[in-house]
């Protein structure tokens, strides 16, 4: 996997391994859609991502074209996918947090958690966090075994193969 952590001499042991979980996690989840094993996934669809640190970050992370920041204390493992799948929305042009707007998809039901945005916060007009959220639950497998976990699960099946084959056409 294409890992990069800026300011390597900040980071601990325990943030590192969790970033590498995560990147696991993920790379598992787009592995049915790549058919590329051991961290290929992961590589293939994001490319190099760079991680780093700033404390001045009004939230916990924020993830932008160039990589993912985070306040120190917030390397959470659902986090850095929650991240993750923001990356991927950017990487995509946005082109996920539209599908599911138009879709009029509420990632809010059906997950087995509340995610990192209470649903408060992403309430309304923030298809970039509902996006991020499911993106985590799906990746985690955190969808409830429902049928409104079931529509999100199918939901993703049926926009990954897409959106996985374009990413890695930015990736290449």
């Amino acid at each position: 996997m294409s890992i990069i952590y800026d300011q390597p001499e900040i980071w601990n042991v325990a943030d590192t391994a969790t970033i590498w979980m995560a990147s696991e996690i993920v790379d598992v989840a787009l592995e049915p859609y790549t058919d590329l094993r051991g961290g290929g996934a992961f590589s293939a669809v994001f490319g190099s991502v760079r991680f780093r640190f700033n404390n001045g970050l009004k939230t916990w992370a924020h993830a932008n074209s160039s990589g993912i920041i985070f306040l120190r204390g917030y390397v959470i493992l659902p986090l850095v996918i929650h991240e993750l799948g923001h990356r991927f929305n950017i990487k995509l042009k946005l082109r996920p947090q539209k599908q599911l707007w138009k879709d009029k998809i509420d990632p809010r039901k059906g997950s087995l958690w509340g995610g990192f945005h209470t649903r408060t916060m992403a309430d309304g007009n923030e298809p970039d966090e509902w996006f991020a959220n499911l993106f985590a639950d799906w990746a985690m497998q955190m969808l409830a075994r429902n049928a409104e976990g079931d529509k999100l699960r199918a939901w993703m099946d049926e926009h990954m193969p897409a959106w996985v084959a374009a990413a890695m056409e930015v990736a290449a």
